[in-house]
This record gives structure tokens, C-alpha cells and sequence, in this order.
């Protein structure tokens, strides 16, 4: 395999492709925890948009790497996901999808300066353009704790009454 493969590959693995070393600091970000990312690199390189190198510096590949990752925890591929396409209904169904901008707005990804985030913007888009909520099929956490503080209202007011230490309810799932 030839090394321009290898790198196109190793580049669709992590979802993005920067061509340069771009150094960074945390002052080029307003996300607290893009900034402590940073801090903990400890880089000493001075920071290619502002100069800064007071609190540590990082690679550009590696803060993307470290914020792709964290992405991918809550978002994913729509095709990954197994949401059906449907060209007569309009495309994606079930789940909203949404473009790499759009995602980057959602989670507050950007950078202070514009130079900075046109250069995320261009190595991210590169790979990935098309993202929906991990999971679309199941409940969200939220919904999950309400439904379950409904069905244990119903069942302490409608079926224990006062004293439930003993009491099951009959939709119990012992799993």
C-alpha cells in the first residue's frame, strides 16, 4: 500500500486531515474545556495566531483528535446509526441530521479567531459532513428519568399507597 493511501486511510479514521503543524493556544478558544485541553499539553511553542505561550500550547491535530473523540461520544454517522434514506420523503428520517457547521454551533466548537476556525472548519469537513444523535432510536437520558419518575408516581400514589417496602410493582423488569 502506498504511503498517500496510508494517510488518507489513517485520516478517515480520525475524521479530519490537517496538511501543516498548526500550534495553538488556550486563548484562541472560549470553551473551558478546549482551554484545559491545551493547558495540559503543556506545549512550549509559541502559538501560530496570537504568539501566545503563557499557559502551554498544542498541536492543532491533537486538540482535534481530542474534541473529535468527545464528539463522537454523543454524535455519529447517520449512516452508521442505521437511520433509513428515503429520496420520495426528503432524505433522512427518524433523526435530524446535520452538517459539520451546524454540529460545531451545537457544541460550541470554534475558535476565537476566524483564521483558526476556517482551518478547523476545512480539515473536519474534509472526512465528515452528515451527523446525527448516537442512538436515535432510544430514549434520551432525560426522558428515560421522567418516565421512570412517572411510572414510580403511579405506582406509589395507585398501587403501594403508604407503605411500599415490601411492594412490587406488576411492570417490574427484574433485568
Amino acid at each position: 500500500m502506498g504511503q498517500v493511501k496510508q494517510m488518507w486511510e489513517e485520516a478517515m479514521d480520525r475524521g479530519f486531515d490537517v496538511d501543516e503543524e498548526i500550534v495553538v493556544c488556550p486563548d484562541c478558544f472560549e470553551k473551558e474545556s478546549l482551554q484545559d485541553f491545551i493547558r495540559s499539553q503543556g506545549g512550549k511553542s509559541p502559538c501560530i495566531y496570537c504568539g501566545t505561550v503563557d499557559e502551554g500550547t498544542c498541536m492543532l491535530d491533537e486538540l482535534l483528535d481530542h474534541a473529535m473523540a468527545c464528539i463522537r461520544t454523543e454524535w455519529g454517522d447517520p449512516r452508521d446509526e442505521g437511520l433509513p434514506y428515503e429520496t420520495r420523503e426528503g432524505g433522512w428520517q427518524v433523526a435530524e441530521v446535520i452538517n459539520t457547521q451546524e454540529l460545531f454551533e451545537r457544541v460550541d466548537f470554534y475558535a476565537v479567531n476566524e483564521d483558526l476556525q476556517k482551518k478547523i472548519n476545512t480539515a473536519v469537513t474534509k472526512i465528515d459532513d452528515e451527523w446525527c444523535e448516537r442512538s436515535p432510536y432510544l430514549l434520551r437520558r432525560d426522558q428515560t428519568l421522567w418516565y421512570g419518575w412517572k411510572e414510580f408516581s403511579r405506582f406509589v400514589m395507585h398501587e403501594a399507597r403508604y407503605v411500599f417496602l415490601n411492594a412490587t410493582p406488576e411492570s417490574y423488569d427484574d433485568l
